[in-house]
């Protein structure tokens, strides 16, 4: 590959590995409806609570917010996955975080324009695949071609002695 192709593909390999379809933006205890994806930070001692009562937390927890309870949070959050054949579900526990251990709360919302990134990424990625097969197709053949022979795209080349 030339430099020009080998930036493309590094180009459009960051574009797609670095977005994603979904962002998080900061939001009020208060005003998080129940059911709806979060990320919340915790604090040091919040942490070690949970840990304490036999939760293994990191500092900031990914899961579904449930409602208050007085001064407690409770969140959803996924702890295994069970699957039978081809059924695939979700294990899921209830956390009681009390409010003061909370640092922040974040919503999960769609991004449009990293959705827009991810997939512009994957159909430069295709095209640019595309175009390195018509440009070997094209190599292949011509005037005094001994036959049909598969078309050879050479990825790396091992000399030996």
């Amino acid at each position: 590959m030339n430099r020009k192709t080998t930036r493309g593909v590094a180009l459009l390999s960051a574009a797609t590995l670095l977005s994603g379809c979904y962002s998080y933006s900061p939001a009020k205890l208060t005003t998080v409806p129940a059911g709806e994806s979060v990320r919340v930070t915790l604090t040091r001692r919040g942490q070690l609570e949970l840990i304490d009562r036999g939760s293994r937390v990191d500092e900031t927890v990914l899961g579904t917010f449930v409602g208050r309870e007085g001064e407690q949070v409770l969140l959803r959050i996924p702890v295994g996955v069970r699957e039978e054949g081809f059924f695939r579900s979700a294990i899921e526990r209830e956390l009681p975080v009390p409010a003061a251990d909370i640092l922040a709360i974040d919503r999960r919302e769609f991004s449009t324009p990293r959705t827009a990134l991810f997939v512009g990424g994957v159909a430069g990625g295709a095209s640019l695949i595309v175009g390195i097969i018509i440009a070997a197709s094209a190599r292949a053949g011509g005037p005094g071609d001994p036959g049909p022979e598969e078309i050879r795209i050479p990825l790396f080349g091992v000399r030996v002695p």
